[in-house]
């Protein structure tokens, strides 16, 4: 049986894959609010920065700090996303950012010693897991040897990049064991949900309950019901349009969407998590933030006309 060739020219592509148009295009569109995104990134990396000088010593601050990196790098990849005309991708990764910031209010608004241990313990067993599985003779190692022995693509020594983490899960092991975070542990063994660490110590049981906590109930449900559909994979319907001379197309990989929907949610999801960061370490900042966005950020957004539309 043949092999089909590979394709060998771009132009065959041309109307399927065209970055450069794809990102100038997006520029064109987004007009003035083509650079809020970075610009908040910016100004977000710039509290990070001033946050941990003045963080104290304590649990809740730690964890909000390692939470609020993961949101700040999780909304440099929409911004990147977008800029590339990738607005369904970039969907995905606000719908990290609406996880990660319900998790960082959360964890400032309860306040609690034993819950920030909870989320910092929740990540050490992840990576216990995660060790246990790829130790000599490990159930992840002997099904990457499976893997390996059936499929004749793979680059030489796969199996063994690997490596070995007996003591690495040693040592967690260790760690999870001690007085330190014992405690934090053992709640999490008795839950047994490893993805909802925020559940330990009487909290919320599930995303619905945790956003209601932070008062965000009805807002979660409106971002979730709009782009949930894109992260677990029922976006197909945008694969296909009508055709000029009839019959069904492939539409191009990269288009705009409803990208000023996805613009509106992430800058306001910006909003409520700075202004908790702020609130927590950097009190008194909180005028000059709203004056940077009432003067500098919100001009850039459209205005509505008198029916309610832009």
């Amino acid at each position: 049986m043949s092999r089909r060739p590979p394709i060998s020219a771009p132009d065959e592509v041309q109307g399927l894959l065209n970055r450069q148009e794809a990102r100038r295009g997006m520029e064109r569109i987004q007009g003035p609010t083509k650079d809020v995104l970075l610009d908040e990134l910016c100004w977000g990396l710039r509290l990070f920065q001033r946050c941990g000088h003045s963080a104290h010593p304590d649990r809740v601050s730690d964890s909000a700090l390692r939470l609020f990196w993961l949101f700040l790098e999780a909304l440099d990849s929409v911004d990147e996303l977008m800029r590339a005309g990738l607005v369904e991708p970039a969907a995905i990764q606000a719908r990290t950012m609406l996880d990660v910031g319900l998790q960082l209010l959360y964890v400032v608004k309860r306040n609690d010693e034993r819950v920030a241990a909870a989320y910092t313990t929740s990540i050490r067993r992840r990576s216990l897991k995660a060790a246990q599985l790829l130790t000599k003779g490990g159930e992840m190692r002997r099904e990457l040897a499976a893997i390996a022995k059936k499929t004749h693509h793979l680059p030489d020594g796969f199996v063994d990049r690997f490596r070995d983490t007996a003591a690495e899960a040693k040592r967690i092991k260790a760690t999870l064991s001690s007085p330190d975070w014992k405690e934090a542990n053992d709640e999490l063994e008795r839950l047994k949900d490893p993805d909802r660490w925020f559940k330990a110590f009487g909290g919320p049981q599930n995303l619905p309950e945790l956003a209601r906590f932070v008062g965000l109930e009805l807002w979660v449900r409106v971002f979730t019901n709009q782009w949930n559909g894109i992260t677990h994979g029922l976006g197909g319907g945008r694969v296909f349009r009508p055709g000029a001379e009839g019959g069904v197309v492939p539409a191009p990989l990269r288009s705009p969407g409803a990208w000023e929907a996805l613009l509106d949610t992430t800058h306001s999801l910006n909003v409520l998590v700075f202004r908790a960061m702020i609130a927590r370490f950097r009190e008194g900042e909180d005028p000059a933030f709203l004056q940077w966005l009432d003067s500098d950020v919100l001009p850039r957004f459209p205005k509505p006309n008198r029916a309610g539309k832009v």
